[in-house]
């Protein structure tokens, strides 16, 4: 019994020199890091050997598991959390404070490492519990608000981000007041959020704020304050404010060398926002050195499938693109294209940027085909997300890039409109042309469709005959369609829209589509029964939702 003890109190004296360690600032941060993670695994080995009670056992993995995480070893941290969840729901049960901030930190945790699934699954039980327990107006259940709003601003979802960050901001400020670091992260969530807009006087501002509240609260030389720091820097570097830009950045890279050490996610960011300047400035030597440190980092605390790798390698492209080595440049952009489609799909604004500089490369090495194959598929996944005043000026963006190049004359021997008369034939459809206008006129999968194309331009207008009314006057059914229309709207590329028949006394449903059509886009007979398909998929979700509508009322009215 006196071994176990003896063991147990070794074990703590072990956690206590852990945290000795990392308060000793006169020893550089990566030796401290080092030691300190040696001196926590074999606390662990010493638990496990001993077969320490529970309790022990949860104070030492809350300790070792929040220091992986806060020094950027995810993956680690990631086994000691799982444990953690366990240990709680056995210690407290389920519905426990201690158990949802455990559900909170393994979500940080997996939204570092992208798998943005589990982050949403593991933030929402947090939430679920810490609303049940402690209530809404908490800055636990505030928190949680927060990092659900941060997994949707990674999957590219910035309405709901915007909702959740403004409730967490909300609810920081109503119970802790303006100056509170707290409150400065959902200030500097909200300027992060700016910044993925492309509104960069609004993430400048928002980040200031944040930065503010920390130098105030936390000091001049908190990891918090470096993360403001750099993100200033963004916002000056995207408005061409390079010395602005530089002064942020170096500043946040002072912090983070010396608070988190060379080998921190974080600290990578900073030497890729520095090597960006420096390529933006003419300094390319010193560009290519920040760039691959920041990769190197990267690669080796997150691996290559992870967005922070993907951007190390986009970056690292551009540099490759200003040295005129493009060939390397290429190769890297089409790493950053393939990490960020694996983890954010297609329909999702980050991936349809990749594909963007992707043809954009191809365009500086004078390969106009496959810079417009780059462009068209840029082009595709942008109509495909959500549609916002951001999406909308993104995708003029590629049509102007599109304007660039110049179509070789065997490139442009058949024009949009004779090319989609031959593929709808292709695909099986019949058509006619209507003698007044030129319209064409053909059926898909039992369902009429109208469409309008020219030889001279590039893009196909395609609409349905209404496929669906309600009664003009039934005002619960009416309600209830332009619900279902404002959601398949922001589900689906195909525009819906309804038109009132006051003759009829009907509201009719139609749908409608535009989209690019020309030689140099692959498979052409698939892709255009991707996009007659997505008018189905419109039809269906705007179907599907007036039947939940409905049902939910009805369950209201039971009730």
């Amino acid at each position: 019994m006196k071994g176990k003890k003896d063991i147990k109190e070794q074990v703590e004296a072990l956690q206590s020199q852990a945290k000795y360690v990392m308060n000793d600032t006169a020893v550089p941060v990566d030796e401290r890091i080092q030691e300190a993670a040696d001196i926590y695994r074999q606390a662990e080995k010493l638990a496990d050997k001993s077969g320490m009670d529970d309790n022990k056992r949860e104070s030492l993995l809350s300790d070792s598991s929040r220091f992986f995480y806060d020094y950027g070893m995810y993956k680690e941290a990631l086994s000691r959390y799982t444990h953690l969840i366990a240990l709680r729901e056995a210690l407290y049960g389920q519905d426990h404070p201690k158990t949802a901030t455990a559900f909170h930190d393994i979500g940080e945790v997996y939204r570092n490492l992208c798998d943005f699934p589990k982050a949403l699954e593991y933030s929402n039980k947090s939430l679920d519990i810490r609303k049940k327990v402690l209530g809404e107006k908490h800055l636990e259940t505030a928190e949680s608000y927060n990092d659900i709003g941060l997994v949707y601003i990674y999957k590219g979802n910035y309405d709901k981000a915007t909702e959740l960050i403004l409730k967490a901001k909300d609810i920081r400020e109503e119970v802790v007041g303006e100056n509170h670091p707290d409150t400065a992260e959902s200030y500097a969530n909200l300027g992060l959020l700016s910044l993925k807009q492309e509104d960069y006087a609004q993430g400048l501002e928002n980040y200031s704020k944040a930065l503010d509240i920390y130098e105030s609260t936390l000091g001049s030389e908190h990891r918090k304050t470096g993360v403001a720091f750099c993100g200033i820097g963004c916002a000056h570097f995207f408005q061409s404010n390079y010395s602005d830009a530089l002064e942020n950045y170096s500043k946040a890279l002072v912090i983070d060398e010396k608070e988190l050490g060379v080998n921190h996610p974080e600290t990578a960011v900073v030497y890729m926002s520095m090597g960006s300047i420096h390529n933006s400035i003419g300094g390319v030597t010193k560009a290519l050195e920040f760039v691959t440190t920041s990769l190197d980092i990267n690669k080796k605390m997150l691996g290559e499938e992870n967005l922070n790798t993907a951007s190390s390698y986009c970056a690292l492209g551009w540099v490759k693109d200003k040295l005129k080595e493009r060939q390397e440049a290429i190769e890297c952009m089409d790493k950053s294209l393939n990490i960020t489609e694996k983890i954010l799909g297609l329909e999702h604004p980050d991936t349809a940027e990749a594909y963007s500089n992707m043809g954009f490369m191809y365009y500086m090495a004078d390969d106009n085909v496959k810079a417009y194959e780059y462009f068209i598929n840029a082009h595709q996944f942008y109509e495909k997300c959500a549609r916002s005043e951001y999406i909308e000026s993104k995708i003029k963006d590629v049509e102007s890039y599109m304007d660039l190049i110049e179509v070789k004359p065997e490139e442009e021997a058949k024009g949009t409109r004779d090319l989609f008369l031959e593929t709808l034939t292709k695909i099986g459809c019949q058509y006619e042309i209507d003698s007044e206008d030129g319209n064409i006129l053909f059926a898909y999968q039992g369902e009429h469709f109208v469409a309008t194309a020219n030889n001279e331009g590039w893009y196909v207008r395609v609409w349905d005959t209404y496929w669906g009314h309600v009664e003009l006057y039934n005002v619960e059914e009416f309600s209830r369609l332009k619900k279902a229309v404002n959601h398949a709207n922001i589900n689906c590329a195909t525009m819906t829209i309804y038109t009132i028949n006051e003759e009829g006394k009907t509201v009719d449903v139609h749908c409608k589509s535009v989209f690019p059509f020309m030689p140099q886009i692959p498979n052409l007979e698939d892709y255009l029964r991707n996009e007659l398909g997505d008018f189905f998929t419109a039809h269906h979700l705007v179907g599907s939702e007036m039947a939940k509508l409905r049902e939910q009322e009805e369950n209201a009215q039971v009730n």
